[in-house]
């Protein structure tokens, strides 16, 4: 988060040494977790490896891409916290099939399939206690042009996730 503030000029860091410090901070916490973890033939990472990686010409930062950049090594982090990566991608619309990360476009039978943009919220249980709040909250959210057809549209937009 700190790389992309200062790469969208919100603070006065310096947004390369935020983005190597992040990808650094990363990458030592799958190490230890994988330590941690016992695998079988699992060699520690090195300090030089690390190097290594953030030299290699699509992960050094490069300012031009830098937000490209950001979002696909943020991602790569969200690996073991998919909704973090999915908010990622809704917040930003990185990555997509043109970043340094490449994401695949899904397709079914020929067909693109959207990434969604929320959960489905549940359909109204009647014989709750909290029926009517939710009935309201619910009327609510859908005068919001944005919000879709129903609660269960997981193409509509959630309050700050505006086009």
């Amino acid at each position: 988060m700190r790389a992309e503030l200062a790469a969208r000029g919100i603070t006065n860091e310096d947004a390369a040494t935020c983005y190597n410090a992040g990808v650094t901070a990363s990458i030592k916490f799958y190490d230890i977790h994988a330590k941690e973890a016992n695998v079988e033939g699992y060699a520690p990472v090195t300090d030089a490896e690390i190097a290594a990686y953030l030299a290699k010409p699509d992960i050094a930062y490069n300012p031009a891409k830098g937000l490209d950049q950001i979002a696909s090594q943020a991602y790569i982090n969200f690996y073991k916290n998919p909704n973090e990566a999915w908010a990622l991608y809704k917040r930003t619309g990185l990555p997509n099939a043109s970043t340094v990360l490449p994401l695949p476009v899904l397709t079914s039978d020929g067909a693109v399939n959207p990434i969604p943009r929320r959960a489905p919220l549940g359909l109204l249980d009647q014989t709750s206690p909290n029926a009517e709040n939710r009935k309201a909250a619910y009327d609510q959210m859908a005068t919001d042009p944005g919000f879709g057809q129903d609660p269960n549209d997981a193409f509509g937009r959630v309050w700050w996730d505006k086009p």
